[in-house]
């Protein structure tokens, strides 16, 4: 057998164990000895003796590697109900915080910057086709742009990317009234379109070859109206939703006003709190509907149910009475 021996260089490692041992010993000796940051602070560097250069730590044992690849995977800590302060607690309980808490995005169409609560989510869908039609031929995929709001459609027929469009009612008219809804439909969209297709992306004509519903401004309000109705729903059932005279002035969130009612809701009960005029927002027949009677001023106690419906209400009285467009 041949055997060749390096004179001067560190043998390597020829079993686990021992490659185990060696990387122990290099840690323990790395430990020993004084390490720095580098200046722009993305490696770390171990001093030398007798003067001789700093070397870079490998990336198993440089803290600063370490930190930044697990950074992203490490569990986030969570603060403790009683550790937080009064002025925490009442910024979680507040709905307009938590609208302006949510995420930024862009108007597609205005190209607005504002958080994702005051925008409408918009999605490109696909209906296949029935295997054949009456004359015995196989028709094309239809491709859809539709808001993303309950939409009852498979994830693989839908595309993984949205736009967005701001919530007011009267731009979503104008994009159908003077043909804008095509400035809707994002690049990535047209490239999961085409992808799905079989089909060049840059030759999809979206103005002639996608769907828009015209009247799509009426399909978003009856969809915000019901996620109120069915948020109001969830308040009634738990007890949250009673008549004005059978509360007192603590533990109200806000009001609800049947339009123009005879009486009106006390200022001292709600203390500077909003009241929304639910005959106006949900219609007279869909507010009947759901306490019985039109007439009627009801108050909402404080729950994290109810600061649910609030914001159901806020982003359905902005998507009505906006003036954006």
């Amino acid at each position: 057998m041949l055997c060749v021996r390096a004179v001067g260089l560190r043998q390597l490692p020829r079993r686990r164990h021992d490659a185990l041992r060696h990387v122990r010993k290099f840690a323990s000796q790395s430990d020993n000895q004084s390490t720095s940051a580098s200046p722009n602070g993305i490696k770390t560097f171990r001093q030398r003796q007798h003067g001789n250069g700093a070397l870079p730590l490998p990336p198993f044992l440089d803290p600063i590697a370490i930190e930044a690849k697990t950074r992203h995977t490490r569990p986030k800590t969570y603060q403790d109900e009683q550790e937080k302060t009064e002025f925490q607690r009442e910024l979680e309980a507040n709905p307009f915080a938590n609208a302006l808490a949510t995420p930024v995005r862009q108007c597609a169409f205005t190209q607005a910057l504002l958080p994702s609560h005051f925008l409408i989510p918009m999605v490109a869908h696909i209906t296949p086709p029935p295997e054949e039609n009456e004359s015995g031929k196989r028709q094309a995929s239809t491709i859809h742009l539709s808001p993303d709001i309950d939409l009852d459609v498979p994830r693989e027929l839908r595309s993984p990317s949205r736009s967005y469009v701001i919530a007011d009612r009267e731009v979503f008219k104008t994009l159908s009234s003077r043909n804008k809804w095509p400035l809707i439909a994002s690049e990535r969209m047209k490239k999961w379109a085409g992808l799905k297709l079989g089909r060049d992306w840059q030759a999809l004509k979206v103005n002639k070859e996608w769907t828009w519903d015209k009247k799509v401004d009426e399909v978003i309000l009856e969809k915000l109206r019901g996620n109120v109705v069915m948020k109001m729903q969830e308040a009634q059932q738990a007890g949250l939703l009673v008549h004005e005279d059978a509360v007192g002035t603590g533990n109200v969130a806000f009001g609800l006003r049947a339009g123009n009612t005879t009486g009106c809701i006390s200022p001292g009960q709600l203390h500077g709190k909003e009241v929304y005029d639910m005959a106006a927002l949900l219609g007279n027949e869909n507010w009947q509907d759901l306490v019985g009677a039109q007439s009627v001023n009801l108050m909402v106690l404080g729950a994290s149910s109810t600061q649910a419906l609030q914001q159901a209400l806020l982003r359905l009285d902005h998507y009505m009475n906006s003036t954006s467009g």
